[in-house]
């Protein structure tokens, strides 16, 4: 009889750090979503030329400037507020 507490107290105690591990790997962002949608917003596109773009990307509320063309793309800044692209996005229009 003391057995059988014995295990179903381990068992209850195996879940309950099983739960915590889970829960701790969700607000890390190890993979588990648990249901969550991040979507993923856009909020600006420049046409460089010929199968080039600058775009604006807003992901969990920070803001990701990328090159995207033929070759591939890539991460030219990524920022927490907005103010700071805004004159990146300034710089690069006068350089046109």
């Amino acid at each position: 009889m003391i057995l059988s507490y014995i295990l179903t107290l381990a068992g209850v105690c195996g879940l309950a750090v099983g739960s915590l591990v889970l829960l701790r790997a969700a607000k890390r962002g190890g993979g588990l979503t648990m249901g969550v949608a991040r979507p993923i917003l856009v909020v600006g596109r420049q046409t460089l030329g010929a199968g080039a773009n600058l775009m604006l990307v807003e992901v969990d509320g920070e803001r990701i400037l990328i090159g995207v063309s033929r070759a591939g793309i890539s991460l030219l800044e990524r920022k927490s507020s907005a103010s700071g692209f805004h004159a990146l996005l300034k710089r690069a229009e006068l350089s046109r």
